[in-house]
């Protein structure tokens, strides 16, 4: 049987904060960049292409749906 010391348990409890706290600050960096780059790109978005994107019908060009072109029906 192991049997833990309180000094290896504050010593783990040290080391996981210490850890966890790493995790946070690089998840949050990562984020404020990410936002940071989009603001950039705004700023170079003309009145019009703001105005599109805040409207809410712009999506990213991956998700839009194929639409063919439409063919003239001959009578």
């Amino acid at each position: 049987m192991i049997v833990s010391t309180d000094n290896e348990r504050q010593r783990y409890s040290q080391e996981l904060a210490a850890y966890t706290m790493r995790q946070w600050t690089a998840a949050r960096q990562s984020l404020d960049r990410m936002r940071a780059v989009a603001v950039d790109e705004k700023r170079f978005m003309t009145p019009a292409e703001l105005a599109y994107e805040r409207s809410g019908r712009a999506s990213h060009p991956s998700t839009q749906t194929y639409q063919p072109p439409h063919k003239r029906r001959s009578h």
